[in-house]
């Protein structure tokens, strides 16, 4: 299903209608959805509450690329840590910076842009996936006219930084 997804977003085939979609309710709903399965590994979700805005896109492509992010957040953080999702606009006010941490090892720089690559697992693949979460995260918020990039925080975990173009309600 992922591969067909990818290449679906990849080839620009059989997209959806765009709609108005309201973040701050879809982001909720993503930390909702992530807290069950952060819990039943005693991890723990924390969402800085987004600003009320809109952006003109698919919901359900956006939601399962937030919740692809996330999740690899959750896998990656210890027990009895938290995944922290913040939220903000940019000084424009035209774009929507989303920045979902974790407090795991991290990766090698050089592997911060390899990461999007469909397949890509890196030097010491965890769980059972295949590679494919985040080249379609970042194939649906490029379709979305955004950008993500990946980055280790100073004081130890990672980042996923996504921005996206918002209208404020």
């Amino acid at each position: 299903g992922e591969l067909l997804t990818l290449s679906r977003l990849e080839a620009g085939v059989g997209q959806p209608a765009l709609e108005l979609v309201p973040m701050h309710l879809l982001l909720t709903d993503v930390a909702e959805d992530a807290r069950f399965e952060a819990e039943a590994s005693q991890r723990r979700i924390e969402l800085v509450p987004c600003p009320a805005c809109t952006l003109q896109g698919q919901p359900e492509l956006l939601q399962r690329a937030l919740e692809n992010i996330v999740r690899n957040a959750i896998r990656f953080t210890p027990e009895h840590a938290a995944v922290r999702i913040e939220t903000a606009l940019t000084v424009s006010r035209d774009n929507l910076l989303i920045r979902v941490l974790d407090q795991g090892p991290g990766i090698d720089k050089d592997e911060q842009e390899a990461i999007f690559e469909p397949f890509y697992r890196g030097d010491k693949p965890t769980g059972s996936g295949y590679g494919l979460g985040l080249a379609i995260a970042k194939r649906v918020i490029e379709t979305h006219n955004g950008s993500i990039r990946a980055s280790n925080l100073s004081n130890g975990g990672f980042c996923m930084e996504i921005i996206l173009p918002v209208q404020v309600s």
